[in-house]
């Protein structure tokens, strides 16, 4: 990913990323509906809503531990402190998988298989995008000290 590209998607916060794929699926979806009955059933959607719930506290959870640490949790944001612990201590980006596992929970919610197809986008953004440029500053900050991190610890789950 060039230069340009990564310093503009930096400035867009990745729940609108997100959500700007989603929604293109959403629009997709109008033009060519695809909603499989499987994916409206009561079953489907009660493990929609507890993974959106568990998505959703996993978010909180994870931004009040930047917070709390007083570090960034801003892409573009300067890190102050290496996080290991709590949901960092699962993934080095919890915040990622909540926003994707919230994603697919919503996708199975309004029963649309469209916005599940655009997933792709986002997770491409972020694995090419924004995770290694978020990863080279946190190389930068913390050395040694993040490279061990990243040898005990998945970039996802």
């Amino acid at each position: 990913m060039t230069g340009r590209v990564r310093a503009a998607l930096l400035l867009v916060p990745p729940p609108v990323v997100y959500a700007a794929f989603f929604g293109a699926g959403v629009v997709i979806d109008r033009l060519v509906p695809w909603s499989p009955a499987g994916m409206q059933s009561g079953l489907a959607s009660g493990i929609a809503w507890l993974v959106m719930i568990a998505a959703v506290s996993l978010g909180i959870v994870s931004v009040g531990w930047l917070r709390w640490r007083k570090t960034t949790v801003l892409p573009h944001g300067h890190p102050t402190h290496l996080v290991t612990d709590g949901p960092y201590a699962m993934s080095r980006n919890p915040i990622y998988v909540a926003l994707t596992c919230a994603y697919c929970a919503g996708a199975v919610l309004v029963a649309r298989v469209w916005p599940l197809v655009f997933l792709v986008g986002p997770l491409l953004v972020m694995q090419h995008g924004i995770i290694p440029f978020e990863e080279q500053r946190m190389r930068a900050a913390f050395g040694e000290r993040y490279e061990d991190y990243c040898r005990r610890v998945r970039r996802w789950i």
